[in-house]
């Protein structure tokens, strides 16, 4: 709560699990088809592993072990290109969140806010992906 700056009656005001299962459920099948094997989301993110086991987590809560219907198991993760320009002797920071990082590449971020993050990610891996060419 305190990292997302949310009270106890915020919370409370949020739609229950199920419901947004079927919400989410909805916007993938707008544009995977979960019976083709070759037409699933590739997960991106920053440490997105983790971020991949709570919406695995999600899943199975709601009856679903599908999970792989929807996402590839092949991911791309911010911090493993991060940790590889460290490898290579490129960057050196005083620690690797993604604030930190992004902040290196001179890119603005509003840490812990879902879509900064993510708008964040996008470009710290296009910045490293040009600097890797």
């Amino acid at each position: 709560m305190e990292t997302n700056h949310l009270t106890i009656e915020q919370i409370k005001t949020f739609e229950q699990p199920q419901v947004i299962y079927k919400k989410l459920v909805n916007i993938l099948s707008t544009y995977v088809n979960k019976y083709d094997k070759n037409d699933k989301f590739i997960p991106c993110g920053y440490n997105v592993n983790f971020d991949i086991g709570f919406l695995r987590e999600f899943f199975l809560k709601n009856g679903d072990k599908y999970f792989g219907s929807w996402f590839d198991y092949h991911y791309l993760d911010g911090m493993a290109l991060v940790f590889l320009m460290r490898y290579l002797g490129k960057l050196k920071l005083e620690n690797y969140r993604l604030e930190t990082s992004a902040k290196h590449y001179g890119i603005k971020i509003n840490a812990h806010d879902a879509l900064s993050d993510i708008e964040a990610t996008r470009e710290l891996i296009l910045e490293i992906a040009k600097e890797i060419k």
